[in-house]
């Protein structure tokens, strides 16, 4: 498997994001919908850099930053968000 941005937590950080967002897009909703991130990294020394970048970007929003053998070795970085959007359907429960 082809790993885009191999030895570039940053980059690959955003290729994360950008990804999050075409999937929140689909839903209909956006990156201002996601009620909070949990963040993998493979290196603890990442840390510091990829905070910077997350609270730049969401900065009301809480994020967990938690150090994990990620997926694949040529990984650095998995981004996990839950996002909660308000839409009309009497089917499903209101939050």
């Amino acid at each position: 498997m082809h790993v885009v941005h191999e030895g570039h937590v940053l980059a690959q950080l955003n290729r994360a994001l950008a990804k999050i967002e075409a999937l929140l897009r689909d839903a209909m909703t956006t990156l201002d919908s996601v009620a909070h991130f949990i963040v993998y990294l493979r290196d603890p020394d990442d840390a510091h850099r990829v905070q910077q970048i997350l609270d730049h970007r969401f900065p009301t929003t809480p994020i967990l930053l938690s150090w994990a053998p990620v997926g694949r070795p040529t990984w650095l970085i998995e981004v996990e968000a839950v996002a909660i959007h308000e839409y009309d359907d009497d089917r499903l429960p209101n939050y």
